[in-house]
């Protein structure tokens, strides 16, 4: 069964404010099946993923997040950096 894709909206506001991403568009990089760089890291004791890949609409974009029972749990997005440019052109290649 697929998961539920989640996200605080309050986050999503100031998300969509301060990088330009809201995790609507985010979520489309999380389920999209194409070419994805992934990380896993602990941040403050919770297991947490960051996925670099394309969006629906072709964006390249990081996103963070972490997986609850029953759902992803959006944290943050961004317009992919250019290291991570970089290194999702390798993934893509």
């Amino acid at each position: 069964m697929p998961y539920a894709v989640e996200w605080d909206s309050k986050k999503d506001e100031r998300n969509q404010k301060e990088k330009g991403i809201s995790f609507e568009e985010a979520k489309s990089a999380i389920i999209q099946k194409g070419p994805a760089l992934f990380q896993k890291q602990i941040h403050q004791g919770e297991e947490r993923f960051k996925i670099t890949a394309r969006n629906d609409q072709g964006r390249l974009i990081t996103v963070v997040y972490t997986l609850r029972p029953q759902a992803i749990r959006i944290i943050s997005a961004w317009p992919a950096s250019r290291q991570e440019r970089k290194l999702f052109a390798v993934v893509e290649s």
